[in-house]
Order: C-alpha cells, then structure tokens, then sequence
C-alpha cells in the first residue's frame, strides 16, 4: 500500500477522483515535515497535485472570490465500473464535469472558495481507473459577479503510473485595471462624480487640465451629498446647474404641508382625510367619510368638498349642521329634547349634555309606576325634583279629613293636603247632629231636581 503524509492545517485541499465515484480529503503532500502517515483507500494508486501560484494573494483575494482550477484530459474518464462520469457537479466535492465543447472528452472543474484563506490551497486528485491520463491545465479567478478578473499561464501534467504527479500553474496575478487618460475635453466623467469636463470643479476651467479630483466637497453639487433631502444627488438633482453650483435647493414639501390639493379630492393638506399630519407626503387614497368619499351622501347635489356642510374630508356627513339644543332629537339620551333639556343653554347650543340632578332626569323609574323622566306624566319638566304625583292629585286622602285631592279644600289655596279646615263639611264636628261628620254624612236633599249629598261630597260645603 502507498502512504501519504497528513497535515494537522487546513489550508492545502485534497480532492480525490476515486472508484466510487470523486471523494474530497484533507492531506498534504508528500515531502511534509510531519512524519505522521494514512493508507491511500479504494486501491487508490495515481495522483495528480496542482499547485497554483499567485504574486499577489492579498491583491487577488480582495478583488476575486473563487479561484477555478480546469483539467482537460486526453482520454474519457471513468469510474470504477468503466462508465464515463456524467456531466454536473459531483456529490460532497467541489468539482464538476463539464463540456466546454473543445473536444471529444468531458473536463473536470474545480472551484475554490477564497473566503478566509490566506493562500490559494493546493488540490490534489485521485485518479482511479484513469491512468494513463495527460490534463491540460490553466485556472482563473472571479469576483463577486462571476466575471473572470485573472487568468493564469497553461501547464500540463501526465500520470502514467501510480505515484504522486505535482504541476504548478503559474501567473494567476491581477492588475488594477488602467483608466484612460483622464482629460478635461473628452466627453467623459473620468473620476466618476457626476460631471464631465468643464462642468466638473476638478477641471479648474482648464481644458487641458486631468479630471481625477472625484467629490471635492467644496460645492453642495458635488460633495456627494443629498443636501436638500429630495432623494436625488448632485448632478442628479435638477437645481444643480454644474459641479460649481452651491445649492441643491430647499427640502422637497411634503404634500400634505405644500397647500396643493395633490390627488384632485378638493381638500387641501391637512383638510384631506389621508393626511395624518404635515409630514405626510401623500394625500392619495380612498376614505369612508362622506366628506371624501365622491358621493353626494345628503342628495343636495353637491358632493364632498363642494357640499357647503363638509367642513373638511374628515367630516362624515354631509347634512346641514343643525345645533343640537334645536334639531328636535334626544341627542344626550336623556330622555329630554332640545329646550327641555337641562344641558340646553339656548337653541343655538350644540351640546345637550348635562349631569341630572333630579328624579325626573336620572333615568330611573323613582315612583315604580313603569314610566321614567320624561316619559312620567308627574314629571312637568327634567327640574321636577320627584316623579311622585302631588298630594292633590294623587288619589289619596292625604290629611285624613275624609276627602282626597280636588274634593280637599286645602288643593284650592296650594298643593298639600293640611288637615280640617273651618267649613262644617270639613271641621272634623257633626254639626247637624246625625251622628255623622264631614264627609261620612249620608243626608241628601233635593237641588235643582238634583240629588245632593248634604256635604255636596266636597269639603267646602258649609252646611251639612
């Protein structure tokens, strides 16, 4: 069995084209100080190692991401059965089969990913069932883009036996590209600020002078700055004449603070509903308030903005403003409309809202007669202080002397009923003496072809 060194770094990349079919190891090449050892496995015995060489790493790693390595061999290649490898990228390796349609043989592909490598790293490749085989072999780098920035001199290596077969690629170096000459007369923006020739302050006004001072940062046009916020930068901006000119402008005015009316709804900045504050810069878009909606919502014929009831887009209605102590509605659900409500200072008030201090204004059914405030007929208005009838219309004798409410002489000088008084049908005395008093006395007599009890059945009578 043959052996091979292996390294404890991982900088060197071994990738194995074995039996079954390419395997990719980490190893080192033979000739490494350390004396550690492993068995080639799958009856490996041909290798071929390619080193690629580079005068510049740091020059090259910075400007490239990957470093493509292509083998070109002068035979089919097969795997352990004797089929020819198909063409794509191989499982758990970094290599692809490919045809650059060159010749008759599909060539191998080998890309290397730069990121955090201080070197580019040495592969190796082992062969298998392919010996004798001669590749030719160059490699190029790419940066981020894919696009190739370097490419390397051609070499060429042959494994007609088992054993290790190094080559070494040489001349993969990149070079800076070499701007043109940089002049003032021609045509072109040669330090990439936005300016060309005599427009550019680099040029100084001179001709023949070179365009390479780039941003000078002595003008707002050419200090790469959007110095008045309108998004647009130095020669982008339409207020700068030339890299000389010192004002890209005011900031742009949000449209919601610039006293247009900007999506054509006929409200103006913050009259518009979609204008949250002045910073907003859209007043575009749809809105649920009848005062931006485009409809005529009251049928008057006028709509939106033109509607002399819209104060503004966000009023949602559109009807005549009618104030609230006068438009003949419960507005405060009080129970009480308009004048008659407490919270009505006049009708020109727009705000029927009061706190109720009474029975007949604090929405309860005080008297349990089924029938609250304004809907209580012992309520003459929300100041009423109770909901109980008055004592003389309450259907109650409420002094005792026999007689209730109206019949009560005491309800034809005030509300209460006070107790006897000095007439003989309510002195409390049974001034006929029939043993009966006030109101108890049965004895009728004949009136105007009319039946009278003696008492008249009032109090007031004055004789019984």
């Amino acid at each position: 069995m043959r052996t091979l060194k292996l390294m404890h770094r991982w900088t060197w990349l071994r990738a194995a084209l074995t039996l079954s079919p390419l395997l990719l190891l980490t190893a080192c090449p033979p000739g490494d100080d350390d004396d550690s050892t492993v068995v080639i496995i799958d009856g490996e015995c041909a290798w071929v190692e390619i080193d690629v060489a580079t005068a510049d790493f740091d020059a090259l790693s910075e400007a490239a991401d990957t470093v493509v390595v292509v083998l070109e061999p002068d035979r089919e290649l097969v795997d352990s059965d004797g089929e020819p490898f198909p063409v794509g990228d191989l499982p758990g390796v970094p290599i692809e089969v490919y045809d650059n349609g060159g010749d008759d043989f599909l060539d191998l592909r080998v890309t290397v990913d730069l990121a955090g490598e201080t070197s580019i790293p040495t592969m190796a490749i082992g062969l298998g069932e392919n010996v004798p085989v001669t590749f030719a072999v160059h490699a190029t780098a790419h940066d981020a883009d894919g696009e190739e920035i370097a490419e390397s001199s051609p070499a060429s290596v042959t494994a007609d036996e088992c054993g290790v077969f190094q080559v070494t690629v040489d001349d993969l170096d990149y070079e800076e590209p070499t701007p043109p000459d940089a002049t003032c007369d021609d045509g072109f923006d040669n330090d990439f600020d936005g300016w060309t020739d005599l427009d550019d302050p680099g040029c100084s006004g001179e001709a023949t002078a070179e365009e390479e001072d780039g941003f000078s940062g002595n003008y707002e046009c050419n200090d790469n700055e959007d110095n008045d916020n309108d998004g647009d930068v130095d020669s982008a901006d339409s207020d700068c004449v030339d890299g000389y000119t010192d004002d890209e402008g005011e900031p742009p005015v949000p449209e919601c603070d610039d006293g247009a009316d900007n999506d054509g709804d006929g409200w103006v900045d913050l009259d518009d509903a979609n204008c949250g504050s002045a910073a907003d810069n859209d007043e575009s878009g749809p809105s649920s308030q009848q005062c931006s909606d485009g409809a005529d919502n009251d049928g008057d014929g006028l709509a939106d903005a033109d509607d002399p009831d819209c104060e503004n887009g966000l009023d949602n209605s559109e009807a005549e403003d009618v104030a609230a102590c006068s438009d003949g509605e419960d507005n405060d659900g009080d129970s009480w409309i308009d004048l008659a409500d407490p919270g009505c200072a006049d009708a020109a008030d727009d705000n029927e809202a009061n706190v109720g201090t009474t029975e007949c204004n604090d929405l309860l059914d005080n008297d349990g007669d089924g029938l609250v405030d304004a809907d209580d007929p012992d309520c003459e208005d929300a100041l009423t202080a109770t909901e109980e009838p008055p004592p003389c219309n309450d259907g109650e004798d409420n002094d005792g002397d026999g007689w209730t409410d109206a019949a009560d002489p005491d309800c034809d000088v005030g509300d209460e009923e006070v107790g006897f008084g000095t007439t003989e049908c309510n002195n409390d005395t049974d001034d006929d003496g029939d043993s009966l008093v006030d109101a108890d006395d049965p004895d009728y007599h004949d009136e105007a072809d009319a039946d009278y009890r003696d008492c008249f059945e009032e109090g007031k009578n004055d004789d019984e």
